[in-house]
C-alpha cells in the first residue's frame, strides 16, 4: 500500500442509523470534523444495527452513503440485493463512474470492485473529487450553518424541458450545476441541498427497483397480467407516469386491504356466533356436569346400600350354611330313625307271625279236644 493512500480516520463507536442524512449529520456533530466530500475525515463503521429500534435493514436497504465500512461487514452487505442493485445504476452524466465507487470510495475501486482493505489511492481520490464534488473545494474546517441563507428562488433558473421532467438523474445534475454556479450560495448550502437531492434520488431509485421487482413477480402469472405489466414497465421509464401507475397499484392494494378488512369483519362475526355456541355448550356442559354429580352421589348411595346388602347376604349365607349343616344332621337322624322303624316293624311282624302260629296251634288243640269230647259223648 502506498504512503499516499487515504485510510479511515479512526473508528466510529457512536450510534448508527440507516437514515443517511441523519447519520452523517450526527457523525459531523460528534466528530466535529466529518465532511462528506472529504474521505480523509470518514471514521470506520463496524456495525449497522439501528440504535433507535435495534433493527437490521441489510436485506431491504442500502447502507448510508459517503461512509466507510469495515471490510468483513461490507463483504456481507455486498452479497445482498440492495447493494448489488447499485452495481448496475450509473449516473447519466457520469456513466464511467460506478455508483459503488461514488458512494463508498474507500470500500470499492473506480470499477465498482471490492478493495482488499478500506482505503483509496490518491489518483482515485482526485477522480472521485472531480466527479462527485464538481470542483467544490474540499475543506476540513467546520462550517457555521447558522448564518447560511437559503435562496428560495434558486430553482427558478432550472431548465424545465420535457427531458428533465422525465429524467430525475438529469434534473439532479442540472440542479447541482445551478447551485454550484450560483455565487451567493455557500458550500454548506450546496452540500445540504445535494444531500437532500441524493436522498430523494435514492428514494426514487428504490421505488423504481421495487416496482420492477413487483413487475417480475406478477409477470409469472397469466398472459393477461403479463401484457398489463409490460405496459407498466413502459410507464416505469417515464417519471410522472410511473408515479401515476404506482398510485394505481396503491389503490389496488388498498382495495385488497379493504376486502381483507371485510373478510376480517366476517370472520369476527363468525367468531361471535361460535362464541355464543361455545357459551351455550358450556352451559349445557355445566348442567350435564351437575346431573353427573347427582348421579354420582346417587351411585355412591346405592353402592353403600349394595355393600350393606352384600354384608347382610354374607350373614344370611353363614346362617344358610349352619342350617344346611343342621339339615344334614337331621337327615342322618331321620335315616337312622327310619332304619330303626323298619327294624321294629320287622320284629313286630315276626312277633305277629309267632302269635298267629300260637293261636292256630291253640285252635287246633281246641278243635281236637272238642272233637274228642264230642266223640266221647
Amino acid at each position: 500500500m502506498s504512503d499516499k493512500d487515504i485510510e479511515p480516520c479512526g473508528v466510529w463507536d457512536g450510534d448508527f442509523s440507516w437514515d443517511g442524512y441523519f447519520m452523517r449529520m450526527h457523525m459531523k456533530t460528534v466528530t466535529q470534523q466529518y465532511d462528506m466530500y472529504n474521505p480523509r475525515t470518514w471514521p470506520l463503521v463496524s456495525q449497522v444495527m439501528a440504535t433507535e429500534n435495534n433493527s437490521d435493514y441489510r436485506k431491504s436497504k442500502v447502507p448510508p452513503e459517503y461512509l466507510v465500512y469495515e471490510q468483513t461487514l461490507i463483504k456481507d452487505l455486498d452479497a445482498l440485493r440492495p447493494l448489488q442493485a447499485q452495481r448496475t445504476l450509473n449516473r447519466r452524466k457520469n456513466r464511467g463512474m460506478k455508483n459503488l465507487f461514488r458512494y463508498y470510495p474507500l470500500n470499492y475501486d473506480r470499477n465498482g470492485e471490492l478493495r482488499a482493505h478500506p482505503h483509496i489511492p490518491a489518483d482515485e481520490l482526485e477522480e472521485w473529487l472531480n466527479q462527485v464534488c464538481r470542483s467544490v473545494p474540499t475543506t476540513t474546517e467546520e462550517v457555521d450553518t447558522k448564518d447560511v441563507v437559503y435562496d428560495d428562488h434558486a430553482n427558478e433558473s432550472l431548465p424545465k424541458d420535457s427531458y428533465l421532467e422525465a429524467c430525475p438523474d438529469a434534473a439532479y445534475d442540472a440542479i447541482m450545476k445551478t447551485l454550484v454556479d450560483s455565487g451567493p450560495a455557500s458550500i454548506a448550502t450546496v452540500a445540504r441541498l445535494e444531500e437532500e437531492l441524493s436522498c430523494a434520488r435514492k428514494n426514487f431509485q428504490e421505488m423504481r427497483k421495487n416496482s420492477v421487482t413487483k413487475y417480475d413477480e406478477l409477470a409469472k402469472k397469466t398472459q393477461h397480467h403479463q401484457n398489463v405489466l409490460l405496459k407498466y414497465a413502459a410507464y416505469l421509464s417515464k417519471g410522472r407516469k410511473e408515479l401515476t401507475r404506482t398510485g394505481k397499484a396503491l389503490s389496488e392494494e388498498k382495495a385488497k386491504v379493504t376486502k381483507l378488512e371485510s373478510d376480517l369483519e366476517s370472520c369476527l362475526a363468525s367468531n361471535i356466533r361460535l362464541q355464543d355456541r361455545y357459551d351455550a355448550l358450556e352451559r349445557e356442559y355445566a348442567r350435564s356436569q351437575a346431573m353427573m354429580d347427582g348421579l354420582s352421589q346417587n351411585l355412591q348411595h346405592r353402592t353403600s346400600e349394595v355393600a350393606s346388602k352384600i354384608g347382610e347376604i354374607k350373614g344370611l349365607d353363614s346362617v344358610v350354611k349352619k342350617l344346611t349343616a343342621d339339615l344334614a344332621v337331621a337327615n342322618q337322624e331321620t335315616t337312622a330313625e327310619k332304619q330303626r322303624i323298619v327294624k321294629i316293624w320287622k320284629e313286630l311282624k315276626k312277633v305277629q307271625e309267632s302269635s298267629s302260629q300260637k293261636n292256630k296251634a291253640t285252635e287246633d288243640v281246641s278243635e281236637t279236644q272238642r272233637k274228642k269230647l264230642k266223640s266221647e259223648a
